[in-house]
C-alpha cells in the first residue's frame, strides 16, 4: 500500500470542487421550494 501526500494544489481542487457541488446543491433547493411553493 502506498502512501501519498496531498499537496497543496490538490486540496485547492477539492476545495473548488466542494464549492462547486454546494452551490448546484443551493440552485436545486431553491428551485424545489419555488415548486413546492407554487403548489400550494
Amino acid at each position: 500500500m502506498e502512501l501519498s501526500i496531498a499537496t497543496k494544489n490538490d486540496l485547492t481542487c477539492t476545495k473548488v470542487e466542494i464549492i462547486k457541488w454546494e452551490a448546484g446543491m443551493l440552485v436545486a433547493q431553491a428551485a424545489i421550494v419555488a415548486t413546492l411553493v407554487s403548489l400550494l
